[in-house]
């Protein structure tokens, strides 16, 4: 293994797996926060454990096309994959975040009127 490769020390899988794993965590956390669909929060935390375990690149499953092939993850969580893998960012979460924070400010107003 070269220093500072992309490769973590459990063997083939990258740290892209582990970021992209701890943004479902996030995206989970924030949709339970919202009190959505429990189905839809324990599909990102499943999706999260998932990439934690594979042993394999995330990149390279997702270059053959084998995100859907993998344990928990459907076509919304591949998708959601590959926007980041293509753009480094996942819009969905972004929206979660400012809608989160958004909330925070609208309450923080009400306390001051």
């Amino acid at each position: 293994m070269t220093p500072r490769s992309s490769m973590h020390a459990t063997g083939g899988a990258s740290l892209k797996n582990f970021d992209i794993a701890r943004l479902f965590y996030e995206m989970a956390s924030l949709l339970e926060a919202r009190a959505e669909s429990v189905f839809r929060v324990r599909a990102y935390q499943r999706g999260a454990q998932t990439l934690e375990a594979l042993t394999e690149d995330v990149v390279a499953v997702a270059a053959r096309g084998g995100l859907t092939a993998l344990p928990a993850i459907g076509r919304d969580l591949a998708a959601r994959i590959e926007e980041y893998l293509a753009t480094g960012r996942i819009a969905q979460l972004e929206a979660l975040r400012a809608d989160r924070f958004a909330g925070v400010s609208l309450e923080r107003e009400s306390r001051v009127i």
